[in-house]
C-alpha cells in the first residue's frame, strides 16, 4: 500500500513522472494526513520539510538526482531519467549512515546476476561515454594541439558565463584552452602530442553539499592540488572544473592557481569520461568524476570522503577514512559491488520513452541515443525560407542542449547576417540548388532533413505530422550520386547483439502491426485464385527527389509498369499508386486505361501492407515499399537505387559499386531504423525510441479504425496546419 507522502517543494513536484519514481508513496502537496515527508537532499531549501517530520515524528525521505541524469544540465531545464531515494541519509553526506552505505556494507552477499548485470552495464556507459549530464562534446586532441599560450583569469567570487574561454586563474603563467570534439570515451591514449604523463585534478563548484559533507573545504583543494604537483614533477596537471561553472551558474575552487609551466585549465566542457581516458592518475575530493574515473580503470587518489572512498579501490588522502572502518562503516568491496549498489540498487530509473518504470538499461540506451543526435545536431543551424507549419513540425527533432536552430526567412538575409565559425546549412530533402550555391561560396557545411521510414498515420502533403525525421550530413538516403550517412552507417558500423535484438523486435512490431510509413488507406484486396507469381508494383510520386536522384534509368510509373511486364510476360501484376498521387496533390498519374495494358489490378484505397500480404515480389524504382517488402520477407527487385539496395537482399538491375559489405536483413533493420533517423512524440514533443515510435502509430491506427483517408478538403489541412501552429506558439 503507498503512503500519502508530503513534497512541499513545488520543484520536486514538477519533475516528469515523479509519481513513477515513488510507486511507495501518494505525492501530496499538503501536510493532512501524511506519513512521510519528501525533501531534496540536504539543500537548505528542504530545511523546513525536515523540521516538520522531526515535529511530527515522521520519516523524512531525502530524494538526489541519479548518476545517470539526464542529456542536458539540470540548472538549463533538462530533467532526470534516475533519482535516489533515501531514507537513513543521503550518498554524499558521509557525517551520518546513508541507504547507499547500508546497501555496500551488505554487497558481499550480493547475487551473482546482480553482479552480471553490473558488468554489462559499466561496459555499456564506458563504451557510449555517458555520465551523470550528457551534452558535452568528446575531448579532441586536434584542439588540444591547436592550443593558446597566455594568461586567463576568473577572480575568485565570480563565475563565468556561457562563452567564456577559461573559467579559473593561473597568475602569470602558461595555460592552454581546451576545446572537444570526437574522440571515444573507450579510446586508447595514442597519438599523444607530449610523451609526458597525464594528472587530472577535478575542481567542484563552490558549496557544493558534496564538499560540505564530504568533511572537506577550499584547503582541502589546494592540498589537493599541491600534492598533485609534488607527487607528479615530471607530468602535465590539468584542472578540469564542474559544467556548472562553465554554463555560468556557479563557480569553483581552484581559482588562484600557483604558477607553473606543467598546468594547463580544462576551459571548456568536455565529455568526463573522454577526458578521463586521457589522464595516467586523476586526484579528486568528493567528485562523481573520481568514481567513473574508476570504472576506466584509473588510479584514483581521493582527498575528501566520497561514498566510494574507504572501500579499498581508492587512494584515500583523508583521515577520516580510518574512523570510518573503526566504526565498521567500511569495508573491503570490489568495484563491481560499489557500482551494483550504487547504480542498480540505489538509483531509480524511469524509462525515458514512455516515462513508466524502468531501469539502467533504458536510461543507458536513451543516453547513447542522445549523445549520438547531440553530436549530429551540434552548432548554430540556419534553416532558410520554412513555412510556419514545418518550423513547429521541425523543433522539436532539434532540441537537444547542443544545438542552436535559426530560422531565417529569405536567403537574402542570411547573406545579411554574419554567421558563427560553428554554421551550418539546414535544408529540407536535397535542397534547392541556389541554397547549395550559397553554402558552397560560404564553405558550409549541409545537413539534409527529410521524413523518416516510420512517419505517420496520414500524409505529409495533407499536413500530417512526422513522428520521424533523418538529418543527414553526408547528403541524403535517396540521392545514389554520392554517399549518404545512412549509407556509411550500413558500410561501415559495428553491429552488436543488442541491435540484432532491437531490430528483431522491431521487424516483428512492424510485421505484425502492419505498420508502413503513412498508414493510409484499407480494405480487402481480391487475387484470382489461379493468379500464380503476383508481382507488385508501386508507384511513386514521378517528381520526388529520390527518382531525379536515385532512378537514373526510369523515371515514370509506367515505364516501370512497361519493364516490369516486358519481363514478367505471365506474371499477375497489381499496380498500387502512391498515395500521394491518388489524393491528388502530387504528379505521377496514369490512366486506368493505360494502366490496364500492362497491370492486372490497379488498387487505389487499399493499404499497401495488405498489397506486401498477397504479393510474391515487389518490383521497384526506389520506392520505400521495397524496404518493407523486405521486412516482410519479399523478393525485391530493385530498377533504381534505392538505400536497401547493393547490399545482398535485392535483385539490383542496376550496379553501385561502392556498396561493398553483404548485410543480412537485421542488419539493415538497425541501420534504417536505429541508428538513421530520430523520434519525436507528438503528444510530449520529446525523442522517443524506434520501438515507442511504432507503439505510437499502432494506437494511432486503431483509433482511426484501419487507416488515414487519402483525401483531405482544402477546410481540414488548413485545421491541420492551424493545430500545428498552435503547438508552435506553446
Amino acid at each position: 500500500m503507498n503512503k500519502p507522502a508530503y513534497v512541499p517543494s513545488h520543484g520536486i513536484r514538477r519533475i516528469p513522472h515523479l509519481q513513477n519514481f515513488l510507486p511507495e508513496f501518494r505525492i501530496r502537496p499538503n501536510k493532512n494526513g501524511v506519513q512521510a515527508v519528501l525533501g531534496w537532499g540536504l539543500r537548505p531549501t528542504a530545511n523546513k520539510a525536515r523540521e516538520f517530520a522531526a515535529a511530527q515524528n515522521l520519516p523524512f525521505i531525502a530524494l538526489e538526482d541519479g548518476f545517470l541524469r539526464s542529456p542536458g544540465l539540470g540548472v538549463a531545464g533538462w530533467p532526470p531519467f534516475s533519482l535516489v531515494v533515501d531514507d537513513l541519509g543521503i550518498y554524499y553526506d558521509t557525517t551520518r549512515p546513508s541507504r547507499l552505505e547500508a546497501l555496500v556494507l551488505a554487497a558481499d552477499q550480493m547475487p551473482s546476476e546482480t553482479l552480471a548485470d553490473a558488468e554489462k552495464a559499466v561496459d555499456l556507459i564506458v563504451a557510449h561515454g555517458l555520465s551523470k549530464y550528457n551534452h558535452a562534446p568528446d575531448f579532441s586532441w586536434d584542439l588540444f594541439q591547436a592550443g593558446h599560450s597566455g594568461t586567463a583569469c576568473v577572480p575568485a567570487g565570480t563565475h563565468a558565463t556561457r562563452g567564456d574561454a577559461v573559467v579559473g586563474c593561473v597568475p602569470q603563467a602558461r595555460t592552454r584552452q581546451f576545446e572537444a570534439s570526437n574522440l571515444s570515451a573507450a579510446e586508447s591514449q595514442t597519438d599523444r602530442p607530449s610523451e609526458k604523463k597525464v594528472v587530472l585534478v577535478i575542481d567542484q563548484t563552490y558549496g557544493d553539499m558534496a564538499v560540505k559533507f564530504g568533511r572537506a573545504d577550499e584547503q582541502t583543494f589546494v592540498r589537493m592540488f599541491q600534492t598533485a604537483l609534488a607527487e607528479n614533477p615530471d607530468a602535465e596537471i590539468w584542472v578540469k572544473t564542474h559544467p556548472d561553472v562553465l554554463s555560468g551558474k556557479k563557480r569553483g575552487y581552484l581559482t588562484d592557481l600557483p604558477q607553473t609551466e606543467n598546468v594547463r585549465l580544462l576551459a571548456a566542457d568536455v565529455n568526463p569520461l573522454s577526458l578521463l581516458a586521457q589522464a595516467d592518475k586523476v586526484y579528486c575530493v568528493t567528485s562523481q568524476m573520481g568514481f567513473e574515473a574508476l570504472l576506466l580503470g584509473k588510479p584514483v587518489a581521493v582527498f575528501g570522503l566520497p561514498w566510494y572512498a574507504g572501500w579499498g579501490v581508492t587512494d584515500d588522502r583523508h583521515a577520516g577514512v580510518k574512523t570510518l572502518r573503526q566504526q565498521s562503516r567500511r569495508a573491503p568491496r570490489s568495484l563491481m559491488q560499489l557500482f551494483a549498489a550504487a547504480y542498480l540498487q540505489y538509483s531509480r530509473y524511469i524509462n525515458p520513452n514512455t516515462g513508466g518504470a524502468g531501469d539502467i538499461f533504458d536510461v543507458v540506451d536513451y543516453l547513447a541515443a542522445a549523445r549520438r543526435r547531440n553530436e549530429k545536431l551540434r552548432g548554430n543551424l540556419y534553416c532558410v525560407g520554412m513555412s510556419l507549419w514545418k518550423r513547429a513540425v521541425m523543433k522539436p527533432f532539434f532540441n537537444v542542449p547542443a544545438c542552436r536552430l535559426h530560422f531565417v526567412s529569405s536567403l537574402k538575409k542570411l547573406r545579411e547576417m554574419p554567421l558563427p565559425a560553428d554554421a551550418r546549412l539546414l535544408v529540407w530533402g536535397y535542397g534547392r540548388r541556389e541554397l547549395l550555391d550559397f553554402a558552397a561560396e560560404r564553405g558550409l557545411p549541409v545537413l539534409h532533413m527529410e521524413d523518416g521510414f516510420i512517419r505517420s498515420v496520414g500524409l505529409g502533403s495533407n499536413l500530417v505530422p512526422p513522428l520521424s525525421l533523418v538529418c543527414d550530413d553526408m547528403g541524403i538516403y535517396f540521392s545514389a550520386e554520392k554517399p549518404s550517412r545512412l549509407e556509411h552507417i550500413l558500410q561501415n558500423h559495428l553491429f552488436t547483439g543488442q541491435d540484432f535484438q532491437t531490430a528483431s523486435l522491431l521487424q516483428t512490431a512492424l510485421t505484425e502491426a502492419g505498420i508502413s510509413k503513412y498508414n493510409v488507406g484499407g480494405g480487402a484486396l481480391a487475387i484470382p485464385p489461379d493468379a500464380g507469381r503476383v508481382l507488385l508494383v508501386p508507384g511513386q510520386v514521378e517528381d520526388d527527389a529520390s527518382i531525379r536522384h536515385g532512378s537514373p534509368e526510369i523515371r515514370k510509373n509506367l515505364d516501370l509498369l512497361k519493364k516490369v511486364r516486358g519481363l514478367n510476360p505471365d506474371a499477375y501484376i497489381i499496380y498500387k499508386p502512391h498515395p500521394d498521387v491518388v489524393s491528388g496533390n502530387r504528379t505521377g498519374h496514369i490512366a486506368p486505361e493505360e494502366a490496364a495494358r500492362y497491370a492486372d489490378q490497379t488498387v487505389t484505397e487499399c493499404d499497401i501492407t495488405t498489397c506486401l500480404q498477397h504479393a510474391h515480389e515487389v518490383h521497384t524504382l526506389t520506392s520505400l515499399s521495397g524496404f518493407e517488402a523486405l521486412l516482410r520477407g519479399k523478393t525485391v527487385h530493385c530498377y533504381g537505387l534505392p538505400f536497401y539496395a547493393g547490399w545482398g537482399l535485392t535483385h539490383d538491375h542496376l550496379p553501385i559499386p561502392r556498396r561493398t559489405r553483404k548485410l543480412a536483413l537485421w542488419q539493415l533493420v538497425a541501420g534504417t531504423l536505429v541508428y538513421y533517423p530520430d523520434y519525436v512524440c507528438p503528444e510530449t514533443r520529446r525523442p522517443v525510441d524506434a520501438q515507442t515510435a511504432v507503439d505510437i502509430l499502432r494506437r494511432q491506427k486503431a483509433q482511426r479504425q484501419g487507416g488515414a483517408s487519402l483525401k483531405k478538403s482544402f477546410a481540414a489541412k488548413q485545421w491541420g496546419k492551424l493545430k500545428q501552429l498552435r503547438v508552435l506558439i506553446k
